[in-house]
């Protein structure tokens, strides 16, 4: 030992020379943590607080339009919406069609005669029970906070002539109550269209607590679309409804906007949202769709419905109902939901839209044509090659439809809607789901095209397509092609004829070469565009929470040996 080290021993005290020696190796188990929680941050590409914890909210308004005292309400805490689904309808034979030709009572109590595409087939009533309902409820569930219902959650008795009472509640559920639940679904799927009510609230904060759905058999259009669908009619059973907004003083009419009177949703966290979205500063809130009525309706006025202007959001959630469309679950409708009171959005886990993202004012009030040339030629479209719908979940053709109600549900505005059928076919009855969906269309009448339920639509320059053995460059400016993404935000693509898969950054593009082309390119699509949406229907906002929240907890329990060590070596 040096001199100068006798003289340090001498001179400090001996828990001072511990703690000399100690410091560093805190600093380093300080920095270990700190270390494998960032990088798993990272990894995971969303971070885990939108779910283990609440956020700050920006922008939110002190004056909400509900009853119930502030100080109540910060007396419980806010957690994440507990929601269950009853299916007795759907395990009843009697409540649903087994064949053609047979009559059953509808869940709007009427007597129907079954057609072929009203059978639920045992197949399609598991993949209902077993993997939609619990997407649809998850993404529900991810996004939605309550103050948790206590106790064994009681559904009252529906009253007569109300939309719920053709569903089965069991007795239980009247007089023991659901456990653990904040929320429950009625299930059934009759002839008919798919619809979500709501049926009971809670006594006290008029939240509702029970709701009940139609799912019709025949909209399904595989898992990705179907899921987003349910998920829909769930958000009206869960009290996104026009009647709701005006009685909690939600809404607002704006006059003039694109020569009409518009009614927006205007509570300060979705004006704040709307406003970001699109870019537009002077934007009063989110339009909802008005619904013009068809020549010799006595109406005044247009009805406005309970969901977005297909115009702005027709990709969205809580866009019209009208045709398959990606159902992206965005701050739109969770600052809507936030908005009615009772609940709270789990800020973190909004999903991106590209449908009006930063078009700017002139998106809202502007025409989208201007002498046959649209200014937004990602939304709407001029031209009559085949290319992606705005969704990427199809191969689309741009239409304007002659009949009344296509036309008004988009302000006459053309888009690229999924081909139903092709010029030369047969005219037979209407197909069920398009014949160009990337998730199951028909291979064959689109040349180029990989389907399957991890396929996406992506655009294509100069492509040459190889049909019957002969090249020929068609006029079709998008092929379907299986995407796989990364938690990192990578995405790589395989397209037909080609069994590899291809690193397709964004922004650049792949040089196809394979059986089922001589030339051309596919460009790399935005991940936001292909990879927000799993392949069954999901979030992988969730996904990546979850791994976040995963690696986190493993990185922690990494520690745990290291700090025991240091502890039995005395020095902690």
């Amino acid at each position: 030992m040096t001199k100068q080290a006798n003289k340090l021993s001498a001179r400090t005290p001996a828990t001072v020379r511990q703690s000399l020696y100690v410091m560093p190796l805190l600093l380093l188990l300080l920095f270990l943590c700190c270390a494998c929680v960032c990088v798993a941050q990272k990894d995971g590409g969303v971070q885990s607080t939108g779910v283990v914890r609440e956020l700050p909210r920006k922008g939110q308004s002190g004056v909400q339009a509900y009853t119930v005292s502030a100080q109540e309400k910060d007396d419980k805490e806010w957690k994440l919406i507990r929601i269950k689904a009853s299916t007795k309808d759907l395990e009843d034979a009697s409540r649903y069609c087994t064949k053609i030709g047979e009559q059953i009572i509808d869940f709007e109590g009427d007597e129907v005669v079954c057609d072929e595409e009203d059978i639920l087939t045992d197949e399609k009533k598991k993949t209902i029970i077993n993997t939609i309902l619990p997407a649809a409820i998850k993404l529900h569930k991810d996004r939605l906070r309550v103050q948790p219902h206590e106790g064994k959650l009681k559904v009252p008795n529906f009253e007569d002539g109300s939309d719920c009472e053709y569903f089965t509640v069991p007795d239980e559920h009247h007089t023991e109550g659901v456990e653990n639940a904040d929320f429950v679904f009625y299930v059934g799927s009759g002839p008919g269209t798919s619809f979500g009510v709501t049926c009971a609230p809670e006594d006290l904060s008029s939240r509702p607590i029970a709701g009940a759905m139609n799912i019709a058999v025949f909209k399904y259009a595989g898992l990705r679309l179907s899921v987003r669908s349910i998920a829909h009619e769930m958000a009206h059973a869960l009290g996104f409804d026009y009647e709701r907004m005006k009685e909690l003083n939600m809404v607002t009419t704006v006059t003039n906007v694109r020569d009409k009177d518009r009614v927006l949703v205007n509570t300060a966290v979705t004006k704040e949202k709307a406003q970001e979205h699109y870019n537009c500063p002077e934007l009063q809130g989110m339009e909802l769709n008005n619904e013009e009525q068809e020549e010799g309706e006595d109406q005044e006025e247009d009805e406005v419905s309970s969901h977005w202007s297909v115009r702005l959001a027709r990709d969205e959630l809580m866009a019209p109902p009208t045709g398959l469309t990606a159902g992206y679950y965005t701050a739109l409708t969770m600052s809507t939901f936030e908005g009615l009171g009772y609940y709270k959005a789990n800020w973190g886990m909004e999903e991106p839209m590209s449908w009006g993202h930063k078009g700017g004012c002139d998106f809202i009030n502007g025409s989208c044509m201007t002498n046959g040339v649209t200014a937004f030629p990602k939304t709407f479209c001029n031209d009559t090659k085949f290319r992606c719908t705005s969704d990427r979940h199809a191969i689309g053709r741009c239409e304007l439809s002659k009949d009344v109600e296509s036309k008004v549900f988009l302000d006459q505005c053309p888009t690229m809607e999924p081909i139903w059928k092709l010029e030369g076919e047969e005219e037979e009855e209407e197909e069920s789901s398009p014949t160009s969906l990337c998730t199951d269309g028909e291979e064959g009448l689109f040349p180029g095209s990989l389907t399957g339920e991890d396929s996406w639509c992506l655009d294509a320059e100069s492509l040459t397509v190889v049909t019957n053995k002969r090249s020929m460059r068609n006029a079709i400016r998008g092929v379907c092609a299986r995407v796989k993404c990364s938690s990192g935000g990578g995405v790589k693509v395989q397209y037909k004829g080609n069994d590899k898969w291809h690193d397709c950054p964004e922004g650049k593009s792949i040089d196809v070469r394979s059986s089922a082309f001589t030339n051309g390119k596919i460009k790399c699509p935005k991940y936001d565009e292909v990879c927000t949406i799993t392949p069954d229907g999901r979030s992988r906002l969730s996904m990546n929470v979850e791994l976040d929240s995963t690696r986190r907890a493993a990185a922690l329990s990494a520690l745990v040996p290291l700090a025991m060590t240091f502890t039995l070596m005395g020095l902690l």
